[in-house]
């Protein structure tokens, strides 16, 4: 069930704006923060803000129309039985909370199946969580370099931009993650500049 599932805060790239995250943590319903980021899509003056938003609305157009691809992976969570956390495929999470809130079926082979109900496959607890993400958001072709380095600073820790700094992604150096992460969140909250 999608609303047994949420994002998780730790993940490198982060959807949500962080004021709606702190909702969405506080026990606001999925429901319910993908209509607020929608308005906040709305208004805000910011070109990625708008983006973000969009991205999940044009996945959820695709999805409505072509079902799921590829299947999210989840981790339960700790002490909750049939609680979970999102390891890799917010986004297409969101598609399907939005879809959800609209009442929506997704086609699944010859039939259709409500909203509510996304394929995912469960990791298990000792997998290597920040590498999985880090993989699956590594491929995707708009990642930013902010983006990329905060991931990095997830995978290898705090202060280490040294190794970091060293890697090369689409022949542009990532610069020190510590500081690219700072940088990034003050971007996905929406101030600028940074």
């Amino acid at each position: 069930d999608v609303m047994r599932i949420r994002p998780d805060p730790n993940q490198p790239r982060q959807l949500l704006p962080s004021r709606l995250a702190k909702q969405l943590s506080k026990g606001k319903s999925p429901a319910d923060v993908i209509s607020a980021w929608e308005a906040f899509a709305a208004s805000s003056v910011i070109p990625f803000q708008k983006m973000r938003y969009a991205s999940v609305v044009e996945l959820s157009e695709s999805i409505e129309r072509e079902g799921l691809i590829n299947a999210i992976q989840v981790q339960e969570v700790e002490g909750k039985v049939g609680q979970y956390t999102i390891v890799t495929g917010e986004r297409r999470w969101w598609s399907f909370v939005l879809l959800h809130a609209v009442g929506k079926s997704i086609p699944a082979g010859d039939k259709e199946i409500p909203a509510a109900k996304i394929r995912a496959t469960v990791i298990p607890q000792d997998a290597p969580i920040a590498a999985l993400q880090y993989q699956e958001n590594s491929n995707r072709s708009n990642v930013s370099a902010l983006e990329e380095a905060h991931a990095l600073e997830t995978l290898f820790g705090p202060g280490d931009g040294e190794r970091a700094g060293s890697l090369r992604f689409d022949d542009r150096k990532v610069f020190e993650a510590p500081e690219a992460s700072k940088r990034s969140k003050a971007l996905s909250d929406g101030l600028w500049p940074v």
